[in-house]
């Protein structure tokens, strides 16, 4: 009897988890596109189309690189703090992993978004195009 309560809760506890993280990666997406809807609000009309990809570039490579890193370093924050009071090996065990998680995909989104700002403000294009964005 004891076992079966246990274990449900432990289902229900896995499932309330399962259910904060996916609304907390939902909000932090909507944070994203919101701040890059904010980069697309500019007026820049009457500049080339070429100046004004290379401006949305750099300002959308900041804006990426600034909040995967705060994201990163929140849910590091966390694993660190859970292992700390976390007295079960497993659980270290579980949280060291998804840390080495975290910081590989951190350095895999600073790496594809510093090879993209890159190509970008490498393309050797001039500014003087003949492409004019008139509103």
């Amino acid at each position: 009897m004891f076992s079966e309560k246990a274990k449900s809760f432990a289902n229900e506890a896995k499932a309330n988890v399962n259910y904060a993280m996916t609304r907390m990666t939902t909000g932090a997406m909507l944070a994203t596109s919101t701040l890059l809807m904010t980069v697309y609000a500019e007026d820049d009309i009457g500049t080339d189309l070429v100046t004004k990809v290379k401006n949305i570039a750099s300002k959308a490579y900041g804006l990426i690189v600034g909040v995967s890193s705060f994201v990163a370093a929140f849910f590091v924050a966390v694993c660190l703090f859970y292992m700390m009071l976390s007295k079960d090996e497993k659980k270290v065990n579980s949280s060291m992993d998804w840390l080495k998680r975290i910081i590989v995909c951190w350095v895999c989104i600073f790496l594809v978004s510093a090879l993209f700002n890159w190509l970008i403000s490498n393309l050797g294009l001039s500014s003087g195009t003949t492409l004019q964005i008139n509103g």
